[in-house]
């Protein structure tokens, strides 16, 4: 998961992409649906706003071979 968590980073750092960092010390389901419920909804309105189409993923094989490096090192 590290190696994941690390490469999406990179991923977007390299793009000059955005990305924001949540940590949680105690999380629900419930609250987790709350959570993920929201952030979708924050990804299609921002998308939109932006003109992107927020159902298209360019950057998906840029962290899927950052992350398979990382784990062949």
């Amino acid at each position: 998961m590290e190696a994941i968590v690390e490469s999406v980073q990179n991923a977007y750092k390299e793009r000059e992409r955005p990305f924001a960092q949540i940590a949680f010390s105690a999380l629900s389901s419930h609250e987790l649906g709350y959570f993920m419920q929201s952030q979708m909804l924050e990804t299609i309105l921002c998308a939109r706003m932006l003109g992107v189409n927020a159902f298209d993923q360019p950057a998906v094989d840029s962290y899927k071979e950052e992350t398979q490096r990382r784990l062949e090192e």
